[in-house]
């Protein structure tokens, strides 16, 4: 990866890497529980976590509703979803088993693998957006928190 801006979040999770995958499945049913800024989900084409699947999502960030098109670009069961929103924007879940359950990383990718040209876009969505990005990080960390909580654990001991 040449230049990119990625913003991730690690949540460690006591639930099998399979429960978490499963709880992505049914994303459709769950989405509104996840956190409380999430509006509606649904799948407007293929059917959930294909490749090639798109889903429809509304959700309030930065203080305006946004509504998205997630395109599903690769899934491994238990493990990955991939998806992209948009050109220069992308996105995925990474479900890694530990000793205690699963770390959950979620991570958002924006900008272009370009030489030269990728980096200084890169430095001016990062300048022109801060805030913006900085509510994304908090809207990712509570998402994973309040995953944490769906699925029945409190923090690790």
């Amino acid at each position: 990866m040449l230049a990119m801006l990625i913003l991730g979040e690690k949540t460690d999770i006591c639930a099998q890497p399979h429960e978490i995958y499963d709880w992505f499945r049914n994303l459709t049913i769950n989405y509104r529980s996840w956190h409380p800024d999430h509006e509606s989900c649904r799948y407007v084409q293929g059917q959930s976590l294909q490749a090639g699947s798109v889903l429809y999502i509304e959700e309030n960030l930065h203080g305006r509703l946004h509504k998205l098109r997630l395109k599903l670009i690769s899934t491994e069961p238990d493990r990955e979803i991939q998806y992209r929103i948009a050109p220069g924007i992308r996105g995925d879940f990474l479900i890694t088993p530990t000793a205690s359950g699963t770390q959950l990383q979620a991570r958002v990718c924006l900008g272009w693998d370009l030489p030269v040209i990728g980096r200084l876009i890169d430095m001016l969505i990062a300048k022109i957006f801060q805030k913006q990005l900085e509510e994304l990080r908090e809207h990712m960390r509570e998402e994973g928190q309040n995953l944490r909580a769906l699925l029945g654990v409190n923090e690790r001991p």
